[in-house]
C-alpha cells in the first residue's frame, strides 16, 4: 500500500511540474467567454485570442485585484468585413468606460464575427514600456472580461455602450507568466 501511495505522489509531482512548464500557453473559459494565450519567448510578447457569444464589442483585461478598477484592457468589435476596431485601453480609479490608452502598444490585431461569436486577437509585450496605463504580465494577474453593449462609433477611439451584469466576469485562476520571458537577456524582460 505504501508503494502505491509513493507512486501516486510521484505522478502528482510530475503532473504539477509539467503544468507549470505549460503555463506559457493556455486557455480559460467561463460562460460564453474564452481566452487563449501563447508566449513568444524570443521577443517577450504574448499573443491573445479571445471570443464571446455576441456580435457586439468584446473586452479582455488584466487586473491585480480581479476588479475592473485600475485594469489594463483591450476592447474590440467588428461592424463589417472591412470595419473593426481593437484598442488598448485602461480603467482608472472608478468603474467607467475604459479610456483610450495614449500608448497603443498592441499589434497584429484582428477581429472576426461569424454571426454569433466575435473573436479578437492581438499581441502585446509581456513587459510594457507604458508604466502608467498598462499592467505588466511578468507577475500574476487576474483576467477580467466583458462583452455586449452596442457600438456607436468604430472611429478611433471607438465609442461603445456598457455591458450587462451577466456579460462580465473574471477568472479566479491567475495568469502567471513571470517564467515565460526572454531568458537570454538575463533580466527576464524588455523589448530591445
Amino acid at each position: 500500500m505504501a508503494y502505491i501511495l509513493l507512486f501516486l505522489l510521484a505522478i502528482t509531482a510530475v503532473s504539477f511540474s509539467n503544468a507549470q512548464d505549460d503555463s506559457c500557453s493556455g486557455m480559460m473559459s467561463a460562460d460564453s467567454f474564452t481566452v487563449k494565450w501563447e508566449t513568444d519567448e524570443d521577443d517577450d510578447y504574448v499573443q491573445f485570442k479571445y471570443y464571446a457569444e455576441t456580435t457586439n464589442w468584446v473586452g479582455v483585461g488584466f487586473s491585480l485585484s480581479a476588479s475592473m478598477i485600475n485594469s489594463d484592457v483591450v476592447v474590440g468589435a467588428i461592424a463589417s468585413d472591412s470595419e473593426y476596431f481593437v484598442e488598448d485601453r485602461y480603467v482608472g480609479g472608478s468603474r467607467t468606460t475604459p479610456t483610450f490608452d495614449t500608448t497603443q502598444n498592441i499589434k497584429n490585431v484582428s477581429a472576426y464575427d461569424d454571426g454569433t461569436t466575435t473573436t479578437i486577437s492581438f499581441i502585446r509585450p509581456r513587459v510594457s514600456s507604458d508604466n502608467s496605463q498598462d499592467i505588466d504580465l511578468d507577475q500574476c494577474v487576474f483576467i477580467i472580461w466583458a462583452f455586449g453593449g452596442s457600438v456607436t462609433s468604430h472611429a478611433t477611439p471607438a465609442t461603445f455602450g456598457q455591458h450587462s451584469r451577466s456579460e462580465r466576469g473574471f477568472f479566479a485562476t491567475q495568469l502567471c507568466l513571470q517564467e515565460c520571458g526572454n531568458r537570454t537577456r538575463g533580466n527576464g524582460g524588455g523589448n530591445g
